[in-house]
């Protein structure tokens, strides 16, 4: 079943016609005027307005596409935004959201991953091996430039603790009562 929706383009004296299949068709008033011919122009929507943001980036800005693609694998549901000389980008990644920061010819300059519970297995065991009353809360990954860090939040019944991990070493940040 169709869904029509008609506007009147009054200078023209012409009726436009957008169905939910992606059509436009331009024709005279025939229906609300005795007297007229009725002309149908098909467009394709798809082409003339898509707007996917991983195409336009493909498009504005073919080296941070290339590096994005390099550094994170799977890129889904993607916007970005121009601030200065810098993209400001979001996604999702593996259900995981992620955003990112990439100057305008290319240059990664840091990200931070929202991972929830899918922590990499050593932050885990250390995690229970010093902390085994606690359970994760939420985990991210934050790069900048060459260097990857874990910000844990770990839970018990009456209170959080922060946790970061650079490398090997872990260092608890805060202690937050419930």
């Amino acid at each position: 079943m169709k869904r029509f929706i008609q506007l009147t383009v009054l200078p023209f004296m012409m009726l436009i016609t957008v169905s939910t299949e992606a059509t436009i068709q331009l024709q005279s008033p025939a229906k609300t005027l005795p007297i007229g011919h009725k002309y149908i122009i098909p467009i394709d929507i798809n082409q003339q307005f898509t707007a996917d943001p991983l195409l336009l980036l493909q498009k504005n800005y073919p080296v941070v596409y290339k590096n994005l693609l390099q550094e994170f694998n799977k890129v889904e549901s993607l916007n970005y935004t121009l601030k200065g000389d810098e993209l400001h980008i979001s996604f999702s990644k593996n259900k995981n959201n992620v955003f990112t920061v990439y100057s305008i010819d290319g240059k990664f300059k840091c990200s931070i991953e929202n991972m929830g519970l899918a922590l990499p297995t050593d932050i885990t065991v250390q995690l229970k091996k010093h902390y085994p009353a606690y359970s994760i809360f939420n985990g991210k990954n934050i790069k900048i430039n060459n260097k990857t860090m874990y910000e844990v939040i770990i839970e018990t019944e009456n209170e959080y603790r922060v946790i970061n991990f650079y490398d090997t070493e872990m260092e608890e940040i805060k202690s937050l009562k419930k």
